[in-house]
């Protein structure tokens, strides 16, 4: 396995990816969860990922098997208001691994590939919001991950 930063060669891996965690993210709450069409989701993503791949506040690495894209990490580099220490901070906006692939250590790879680059820059503080029905949750625990605050939320 090779992880590597995304480039456009990735792109369509990376949306089959995303569509894959997008979809199975409705078994935790389908009101939050649902989007447009599956083919318009598709190159909206498409596009999304293609954007980020040229912005330098944010950091998207691909694990490959047999130049397949097997996962993904894409984070999100932020700066904190300027009253407090920590200047920078990074936020995980998306991880995913296909199915086939998952429990082998491609998340774990991949993180420690985004701590290393975020240690580099001096950015020792990651975020990231997570389903609370989501059982990733579990491997972000592992990796060190506590939780601090609860995201509420209201429909109106």
């Amino acid at each position: 396995m090779k992880i590597r930063d995304a480039a456009e060669r990735h792109l369509l891996g990376m949306v089959d990816l995303w569509w894959d965690m997008q979809s199975s993210h409705y078994d935790y709450n389908e009101r939050f969860y649902q989007t447009k069409s599956e083919k318009e989701c598709r190159k909206l993503a498409r596009e999304y990922f293609k954007k980020l791949l040229h912005d330098k506040n944010h950091l998207v690495l691909v694990a490959e098997e047999l130049r397949r894209t097997v996962g993904l990490i894409h984070v999100e580099l932020l700066a904190m208001p300027p009253v407090y220490t920590i200047e920078r901070y990074a936020i995980i906006r998306e991880a995913v691994i296909t199915k086939s692939s998952r429990r082998l250590g491609i998340f774990k790879a991949l993180f420690n590939h985004v701590e290393e680059r975020l240690k580099s820059n001096n950015i020792n503080l990651i975020n990231l919001f997570v389903d609370i029905n989501n059982p990733a949750t579990k491997a972000y625990e592992q990796l060190g991950f506590t939780t601090r605050q609860k995201l509420m939320t209201k429909w109106i």
